[in-house]
């Protein structure tokens, strides 16, 4: 009665990490910036990662996960990107993306075939590869984030700032700071 119970609990936690992890992908994947063509087939790959997590848990697998760090990496890796003039500022900008999943499969076989060498990987220390994986991707993602930018902007002269979605009547930088 009790282990039921605890295992509940324990799973619903491990649901909302997975629910959260997943909408941020996506969101992170599917940014309009990004130019995707998806159809039917975006949704479906979801249905079926749902049906693989109700389902292989019950044999012993472990959850599947389309998630983070490496969706929007292949995204970002897939892009043809352009130079763009903008107000005096060159931006890069994606023109198209090659979605396909060749890309995820060769990387799952990888994984796959790293694992023959897993004991290999004991010489490493475990921070260089848990702390230091998270590093890069933290410090890797920062470009481009926008509340990262907005911090920039704090330290830098007004006739720096890159162009704005608002003017400066309508919001002050002040109170752009300060949000």
């Amino acid at each position: 009665g009790n282990a039921i119970g605890i295992g509940a609990l324990a799973a619903l936690a491990l649901i909302l990490l997975f629910f959260i992890d997943q909408n941020v992908t996506m969101l992170l994947t599917q940014h309009p910036d990004h130019n995707l063509k998806k159809g039917s087939a975006f949704h479906w790959n979801f249905f079926i990662l749902g049906c693989f997590n109700m389902i292989f848990p019950m044999f012993g697998c472990p959850y599947c996960t389309g998630s983070l760090p490496h969706s929007p990496q292949f995204v970002k890796a897939l892009a043809t990107l352009e130079t763009v003039n903008d107000q005096g500022r060159e931006i890069m900008r994606v023109k198209s993306v090659c979605e396909n999943r060749v890309a995820p499969l060769l990387v799952n076989v990888l994984i796959l075939v790293a694992l023959l060498s897993i004991d290999k990987l004991t010489i490493i220390p475990t921070a260089v590869i848990c702390d230091g994986l998270f590093l890069y991707m933290g410090l890797s993602g920062l470009p481009g984030n926008e509340l990262f930018e907005r911090l920039k902007m704090v330290f830098k002269e007004k006739a720096r700032y890159p162009p704005l979605k608002w003017s400066e009547v309508d919001v002050p930088h002040m109170r752009m700071h300060v949000f």
